[in-house]
């Protein structure tokens, strides 16, 4: 991830950084003023050129619910966002499974965001071990992607999302 760090920390020109430390690889951003929390999270965590399944840190997940239990972060619609999808194509295994989603949603998370498959898609991913909280679950496409990122008979896209901030 050192390369992520490099292009993270000039991207926020000294204002936020990246850590190295797999327990610490989150970010919350809170946009008060649209009563609003993102949580970027990293499902990269433990792949290597051997193991390609998705994996969110679930030691940072933790660090992170319990730092979006304060005061200033109630009554926020919460979004999550990280990299991998929740289903993958035939024989692959880089995606995540659903069940590591499942404490967001236990947290009353409205909407994950991921990316991976270039392709556009949502699903409604349901609370499960007695939860009847869902969060609706949404994959972007990709806009600039190279020819061989998109997959067969997929154009090029972008997604566009319109927030009920009043029904969270």
């Amino acid at each position: 991830m050192s390369s992520f760090r490099t292009f993270y920390n000039s991207f926020y020109n000294g204002l936020s950084s990246y850590d190295l430390d797999p327990e610490c690889q989150y970010a919350i951003h809170d946009f008060g003023d649209l009563s609003v929390v993102t949580l970027a999270l990293n499902s990269c965590d433990c792949l290597d050129h051997c193991n390609h399944t998705a994996h969110i840190n679930p030691n940072a997940l933790a660090k992170a619910l319990i730092k979006l239990k304060r005061q200033e972060f109630v009554g926020r619609t919460k979004i999550a966002i990280w990299h991998h999808g929740l289903a993958g194509e035939p024989n692959r295994v880089d995606y995540l499974d659903p069940l590591a989603v499942q404490p967001l949603i236990v947290n009353r998370f409205s909407l994950g965001l991921h990316g991976h498959q270039h392709a556009p898609d949502f699903m409604n991913e349901i609370g499960r071990f007695g939860y009847k909280s869902r969060m609706l679950v949404v994959g972007v496409g990709t806009l600039c992607g190279t020819p061989d990122a998109l997959p067969v008979s997929q154009m090029r896209s972008y997604n566009i999302i319109d927030l009920d901030l009043e029904s969270g």
